[in-house]
């Protein structure tokens, strides 16, 4: 039902010179953005034998509903001319995005299984749970910046310091769960992507009087980021040089925190009032929910009513019993911590030799990172003890790189270059963690042993540019990764956790991708009277790749996250003042999560997109524009092993958007 909402926008832009000479200049900006967003999501877990025979271990039903969602931005900045050859500025950013989560979800959990079949299964006691994923976040972030350009002799210098932060915290976090239990399902998956459950015994999940209370959880934890940066960079030519040359140096550092939970109000209780689950709950209905799946999507009614739960959490608080032990749990799980520093230098030069210009030069960064964490000992699920634990990383890194352009004629261009670039793992990654999700059934770990790592690239190009718009290029490319980071997934077999998903990042120990780019973009103004405002534009790329897993040393497997074909086609006509656009995107499949065998991997599924834009403009004040994307209803699909086994599916829907730009 939300996505048949409006979502408005305003945006007011101010700029000027002011003084003698217009020497100082401000540029003001606003802009606010109410949104009422929605989205329908399921997610699939399996149980997959040793035979590779799967069937559904819980099937989640998501109605993301987004009401009341705001976001106000400001950008402004002060230029200001002290001479000819020194500038002044100052820079500073603005963002608060407040929004209002207020998701239904449904998960079946079958029971033990029987009559197991590549399509369908029966079950015995098993357990319907219905929730109310109420959030309140609020993302507040801020940059201000300060710096100079000042030019004397034949140098040309610049430098800055900024500051950003941002924060998120939540006002109000508390998801209430519902649970009919003893619920003999049955399901049909000859559609794959819409398995079909049915009860078998009677139980009536449209019934508030077969629901009882399970949990109330507030989980939601605060987070502050902060960064100080100093750059500064010194530019001077070589005119002494027989040819055109300039040499260019800098220096870099990059101070950055983060603190994550610590949080002491949240937790889990039980409600244990004198109200039952039926006089705490609602009627939900949403006709359009999953409505791409027909009837075989069946999201139970009985919901809980989060401002009954709401008004007696506060009103009321005796009507609730906190479990100490797993909010205590919670709330040491997610208490960490981590700095990141990163300081760097470089020299590069510039050279031309006629129709060639050469680009070189090198980078070296110094890295050092310190995480915190909470280890905690829990002797039969208890926590007994919380211990601060370390993780301490520092490391440096040279990128040199080299870069060719070659002029072979005045409207082509040849380009080759070599260089090395670098790539951290996430800090919160590396952090020594564990984060538990006893509903979702889920482990999180963390890794401390991630590395940096750094990938040789080589590139090579050539470009014709057409007149009077377009060009026609083709390009290859080769990187080889020394080591690189993964997502591996796999289901606990025993012990207090068994049957829940684990989950954790780990070092690849390297790879390669190549490829082959080819675009073409061309205005045809070639064509008579108004045909002449036609164009088009494609561009595609073929990878060929290959990674090496640790945990899967003797298979073949692609690079992770590269899809083997990805590319995209436009039509635009522009012609007094009218400019319509139409665009379609296609991505090819790519390994996402690497299980223990070619079964257990989860990938994402190819996806094409169209989308659509126009702008007209009426006089050199006023224009209009509309724009609409994802016209198709195209899905994000993930699945495991094979396409006929989806795990996660995302409906957007399309959206559509206009306004007005006047320009006063």
């Amino acid at each position: 039902m939300q996505q048949q909402n409006w979502d408005k926008q305003l945006n007011i832009e101010y700029a000027d010179r002011y003084g003698p000479e217009g020497r100082l200049g401000v540029y003001q900006s606003i802009n606010h953005y109410r949104s009422d967003r929605g989205y329908h999501t399921s997610s699939i877990s399996y149980t997959v034998d040793t035979a590779d025979n799967f069937n559904i271990a819980t099937y989640t039903l998501q109605d993301r509903i987004e009401d009341d969602s705001w976001k106000l931005k400001y950008t402004g900045s002060v230029d200001y001319k002290l001479s000819e050859r020194t500038v002044l500025w100052v820079r500073g950013i603005f963002s608060n995005d407040s929004r209002s989560l207020e998701d239904y979800l449904a998960v079946y959990r079958p029971g033990a299984r029987i009559n197991i079949t590549p399509n369908s299964a029966n079950s015995r006691n098993g357990r319907v749970d219905t929730s109310r994923s109420f959030r309140e976040p609020i993302s507040v972030s801020g940059q201000i910046a300060g710096g100079m350009e000042n030019k004397f002799d034949r140098w040309t210098i610049d430098s800055k310091v900024s500051y950003n932060r941002a924060t998120n915290q939540y006002t109000q976090t508390f998801t209430p769960v519902f649970s009919a239990n003893g619920v003999d399902l049955s399901y049909d998956r000859t559609v794959r992507e819409f398995p079909l459950f049915r009860v078998d015994n009677g139980v009536n999940l449209n019934d508030p009087t077969k629901f009882v209370h399970t949990s109330i959880a507030r989980n939601q934890h605060p987070s502050r980021d902060q960064e100080y940066t100093f750059d500064f960079n010194a530019r001077r030519e070589l005119d002494e040089l027989p040819f055109k040359a300039s040499l260019k140096t800098g220096a870099r550092a990059k101070l950055r925190s983060w603190v994550f939970g610590g949080d002491p109000a949240l937790g889990n209780w039980t409600y244990t009032g004198p109200q039952s689950a039926a006089a705490m709950s609602e009627i939900y209905v949403n006709d359009r929910f999953f409505h791409e799946g027909g009837s075989r999507v069946v999201f139970p009614s009985v919901q809980p009513n989060i401002a009954k739960f709401l008004e007696a959490f506060y009103a009321r608080n005796s009507e609730y019993t906190r479990n100490d032990n797993t909010s205590a749990i919670l709330i040491e799980s997610n208490r960490k911590s981590s700095t990141e520093d990163i300081y760097a230098t470089y020299l590069m030069g510039s050279a031309t030799f006629g129709r060639l210009n050469v680009v070189t030069g090198a980078r070296a960064e110094r890295t050092a990172y310190t995480g915190k964490a909470r280890q905690r000992t829990t002797p039969r699920g208890i926590l007994t003890k919380s211990t601060i634990v370390e993780n301490s990383t520092s490391y440096t890194n040279v990128l040199p790189g080299v870069h060719f352009n070659y002029g072979l004629a005045p409207n082509v261009v040849l380009r080759l270059s070599a260089n090395r670039t670098v790539a951290r793992p996430s800090p919160a990654a590396m952090l020594p963690t564990r984060r538990i999700d006893d509903e979702a059934r889920t482990i999180t770990d963390g890794n401390p042993d991630l590395k940096v790592t750094t990938s040789d690239n080589f590139d090579l190009s050539a470009e014709y540019y057409l007149k009077p718009l377009g060009v026609i290029s083709v390009g290859a490319f080769r990187k080889s990764i020394a080591g690189f980071y993964f997502s591996t997934a796999s289901t606990v077999v025993d012990g207090e956790y068994a049957g829940y998903r684990l989950t954790r990042q780990e070092m690849g120990k390297g790879g390669k991708v190549s490829g082959v780019e080819v675009e073409w973009q061309q205005r045809l103004s070639f064509l008579p009277g108004a045909f002449s405002g036609l164009g088009f534009g494609t561009n595609y790329t073929w990878l060929s790749s290959e990674g090496k897993y640790p945990t899967r040393p003797t298979d073949a497997l692609t690079f992770i996250g590269t899809a083997k074909v990805t590319g995209n086609f436009n039509v635009s006509y522009v012609h007094r003042g009218l400019d319509l656009r139409l665009f379609y995107n296609t991505r090819g499949d790519y390994l996402s999560s690497v299980g223990a065998r070619r079964t257990l991997d989860v990938f994402e599924k190819e996806r094409a997109t169209l989308d659509f834009s126009s702008k007209y403009r009426w006089s050199k004040r006023l224009s209009t524009y509309a724009s609409a994307k994802n016209l198709t209803d195209a899905p994000k699909i993930s699945f495991q092993g094979n396409a006929s086994n989806p795990n996660a599916i995302r409906y957007y829907d399309f959206s559509v958007n206009f306004g007005v730009t006047l320009d006063l």
